[in-house]
């Protein structure tokens, strides 16, 4: 069991920074890998001790450091720190030749308010990013990524990446550490994304691949506070709303991309994007390309 720590205030930095690392100094970025090639080092080049978090968007990526390679697929995220000598290491790498599209947040390890124990507990865990604090701080952190276009981010923006990292912390270091649990899904969401554009994916086909039964199969995802059901749906909604807003290219048609993603049914499609996210695929679209 893990000591319990109470939860920092927020926009707080630790006592004692050092005020070496300002809020200039954390940043959010969409890094594209091809394959075998490493991810940015931890640090940013800066030399100073970062805690990072990488999430992929698109493809599948392999974090490599001390211990055995974790397998990371669109939809999951995963925290490193540089210097935690029993920690995964800071090595990303891109699986397939199509390479692998991540959004990444690095924050100087003494502006993040958690203890190093509650750190070492959360540092190379796998988790779903449709869930608990990854579900708000990931599509925050794709928006900044893709829109603020190399300007700095705005201390108070900064603060609040800054605590919403830190809460994400001490989720994963009270989450239990399964590590057969944990690889399995890492499998299971890698067998999964590349097969959400086949609308016959069913429970039992990804069981069965897995040579799990259809109970256990449900039962990894609602320990991770979701459904099997829920998670497939929001990833092929992510994925259709990242093609419908693709910039600079004709516009896609809604059906053809709905199809594509493994939704059988347009009106059905449409009616779960506008419970999603506000908006109709069609205006999402006219709103992005238009």
């Amino acid at each position: 069991m893990h000591a319990a720590v109470t939860q920092p205030p927020l926009l707080s930095a630790p006592a004692g920074t050092s005020g070496v690392a300002g809020w200039g100094s954390v940043d959010v970025e969409l890094v594209h890998l091809v394959g075998g090639s490493p991810g940015a080092g931890a640090s940013g080049g800066t030399g100073v001790r970062a805690v990072n978090l990488w999430a992929p968007v698109g493809g599948t990526a392999t974090v490599t450091g001390a211990g055995a390679p974790l397998p990371l697929a669109a939809g999951a995220l995963v925290v490193t720190d540089s210097s935690v000598p029993d920690s995964v290491g800071p090595a990303v790498l891109a699986r397939g030749v199509d390479g692998c599209t991540l959004v990444v947040l690095r924050v100087p390890r003494e502006l993040l308010a958690v203890s190093d124990a509650v750190l070492r507990a959360a540092v190379g865990r796998s988790r779903d990013a449709g869930t608990g604090v990854g579900a708000l701080l990931l599509p925050l952190l794709h928006t900044l990524a893709r829109e603020r276009h190399g300007f700095p981010l705005e201390d108070r923006v900064a603060q609040h990446l800054t605590d919403l990292l830190a809460a994400l912390v001490h989720e994963l270091s009270r989450a239990p550490r399964e590590a057969g649990d944990r690889d399995l899904m890492d499998g299971i969401r890698w067998y999964t994304n590349q097969r959400l554009g086949d609308p016959a994916l069913r429970p039992e086909t990804i069981a069965a691949a897995h040579f799990i039964s259809v109970r256990l199969l449900h039962k990894l995802f609602e320990q991770e506070g979701t459904t099997l059901g829920r998670w497939l749906l929001q990833r092929r909604l992510h994925e259709c709303r990242r093609e419908l807003g693709r910039a600079g290219i004709a516009p896609a048609k809604v059906a053809a991309v709905a199809r594509r993603w493994g939704f059988a049914h347009t009106a059905h499609f449409s009616r779960a994007f506008r419970r999603a996210y506000g908006i109709s695929p069609r205006e999402w679209r006219d709103t992005r390309t238009g």
